[in-house]
């Protein structure tokens, strides 16, 4: 009898016509240090070529889902979380990619069971890859309550979808 670990991460992809981006931001997934992961990809209803890009992909981790018809993008985003078996979520736009550690120095953070959500100085690139410019909040890690990171997230807007959460 074989018995299949579940994934620790859940990484799961809304996108809606995404097939300028989906084929980097699936790569930047699928190269991660941290392994033990699934992705979840679940397309709005796409009318360009963005199923045929995912379909082209032989990865076992890889779970393709495609709504009947385009249910809006909060539905969407609700629906990847509903999607998702993993112990730890990150929800990932198909315009966005991960640095090649990012899981595993997510993980490595969220092993403090006091920490529940975990985010990162970002970089914004144009569609060549080049960086347009870098975001970081914090020179050092920080550690707030609860109320603290929700004020430092309205006060130092960070894009909450490439964060981590338990």
């Amino acid at each position: 009898m074989i018995i299949k670990k579940s994934p620790f991460i859940s990484v799961s992809i809304p996108v809606f016509n995404g097939s300028n981006y989906i084929k980097g931001c699936i790569n930047s997934v699928l190269e991660q240090s941290y392994a033990n992961f699934e992705l979840i990809i679940v397309d709005n209803c796409s009318s360009d070529e963005t199923q045929s890009i995912v379909e082209s992909y032989n990865d076992e981790r890889i779970r393709y889902i495609r709504n009947k018809k385009n249910i809006g993008a909060i539905n969407n985003f609700t629906r990847c979380v509903e999607m998702a078996t993993g112990d730890y979520f990150v929800l990932l736009p198909h315009d966005d990619i991960l640095l090649p550690k990012a899981l595993e120095e997510f993980v490595s953070a969220l092993e403090n069971k006091n920490i529940g959500l975990v985010y990162s100085a970002m970089q914004v690139i144009n569609e060549n890859g080049d960086t347009l410019y870098r975001k970081k909040n914090y020179d050092n890690d920080m550690l707030f309550t609860s109320e603290e990171a929700l004020a430092d997230l309205i006060k130092n807007f960070m894009p909450i979808q490439c964060a981590m959460v338990r």
